[in-house]
């Protein structure tokens, strides 16, 4: 408890946290009015105004969680990682319903609301897919703490558990066709495995599994596999059809590239990109990264990784020192937090220079996307209620 006073008694216990998410929110909301300014001739705040609609949502529903929602509370009940996984598995099955579902770019992932609103539950369902694995580790913490030395077959069983808890999910996201997501929630799942529960001997034994079921989801798609082609070989083009096969080997790839070149060191300037002018697709979301390079240069692009760089080190330091003091539902969610925001940037940013294959993944806090932003917006105030409660523990043992 002395650890927890010490890091957590100070006069603001959350803007090491709230800071950065703040820097981002306003840079994202910047970046995003320039890139669409020119998308919509009757209204050019069109997606300027949804975005601060939603951001509003966002903030005004972290504060209710914040103020009147205690998870160390709930994940004390041995069925509430259940009930968890339950509504996750319900929200992603929503938009898939024919009546309830939308599609844009052949995937269904929305559900249409009031107001010409529409939401992805999805965004949700990964909040209430880690917040479920958390509570579930924070139940079974302490029977490990027990078996320290069991059996390596018995981990492997264990582990064959952990796999099928993952399995529906996969299925799930797979039909809504975002792939982007499973990777990523692969990633954060065998992450927190490992920290919190299995030996890495046992779990290097799912990544054969995992590599064939990504290399499954991808031949199963025909796009996806153009993709790989595309980032393998993106300038492949008939010198006499310069243009047209640019469009159909790369074309995102290399105007994206060139969008990062024309950027330079300091940038064309704020709102003077081309590249957003209908040569870069998505521009706003997708591939924000390079609209943030072409406008703002290394330097800003720089200054945006040092700020994710600190909001990441910040969680997995906090993840720690709930750790320390058998707080592990907390420490997890932290850690997955953390994880889930490296692997979104590094997605995002990676398929913008053509370090990885183009995906639609979009840079949290930055990109355009309600549903996103809202959802981000509450994984924090649930991080800050998590401290909230710790403060409130520290103090009734003084």
């Amino acid at each position: 408890m002395t650890a927890l006073k010490n890091n957590f008694s100070t006069p603001f216990p959350h803007v090491n946290i709230l800071l950065p998410v703040l820097i981002l929110v306003i840079v994202g909301l910047l970046v995003m009015t320039s890139a669409t300014i020119h998308l919509n001739s009757f209204n050019p705040w069109y997606y300027t105004q949804k975005h601060i609609i939603f951001l509003t949502i966002g903030i005004v529903s972290g504060f209710f969680i914040y103020n009147y929602f205690s998870f160390d509370k709930y994940q004390q009940s041995k069925s509430i990682w259940v009930i968890l996984y339950l509504i996750s598995i319900i929200l992603l099955l929503t938009p898939i319903i024919p009546i309830l579902g939308v599609e844009h770019y052949g995937a269904r992932r929305w559900i249409r609301l009031p107001f010409g609103f529409e939401f992805q539950t999805s965004e949700i369902a990964k909040i209430t897919l880690i917040m479920s694995m958390s509570s579930y580790l924070q139940c079974v913490s302490r029977k490990s703490v027990i078996h320290v030395h069991r059996l390596y077959w018995n981990e492997v069983k264990q582990l064959g558990f952990y796999s099928l808890w993952l399995l529906l999910p996969t299925i799930l996201f797979a039909l809504q066709k975002d792939f982007g997501s499973i990777v990523a929630m692969f990633v954060v799942w065998f992450v927190l495995l490992y920290l919190y529960r299995f030996s890495l001997r046992v779990l290097l034994l799912i990544i054969p599994i995992c590599l064939v079921l990504f290399a499954v989801l991808i031949i199963m798609e025909p796009y996806r596999v153009e993709r790989v082609i595309n980032f393998q070989k993106p300038f492949t083009y008939n010198r006499e059809l310069l243009i047209s096969s640019a469009k159909d080997t790369g074309y995102q790839i290399l105007q994206s590239k060139i969008a990062l070149v024309q950027g330079g060191l300091f940038g064309v300037g704020v709102g003077e990109g081309v590249q957003k002018l209908l040569h870069l697709p998505k521009a706003h979301n997708d591939f924000i990264f390079s609209t943030i390079v072409e406008e703002y240069g290394v330097i800003g692009a720089v200054f945006l990784l040092l700020v994710f760089t600190s909001l990441i080190i910040t969680l997995l330091r906090d993840a720690s020192r709930f750790s320390q003091n058998s707080a592990t539902c907390s420490a997890s969610l932290h850690t997955a937090f953390a994880l889930w925001i490296f692997c979104l940037v590094l997605l995002h940013i990676g398929s913008g220079i053509g370090f990885l294959p183009t995906k639609g993944i979009t840079l949290p806090f930055i990109s355009y996307g309600g549903s996103n932003l809202v959802s981000l917006l509450l994984f924090v105030a649930l991080l800050s209620s998590c401290r909230k409660h710790s403060n409130k523990e520290m103090a009734k043992a003084i």
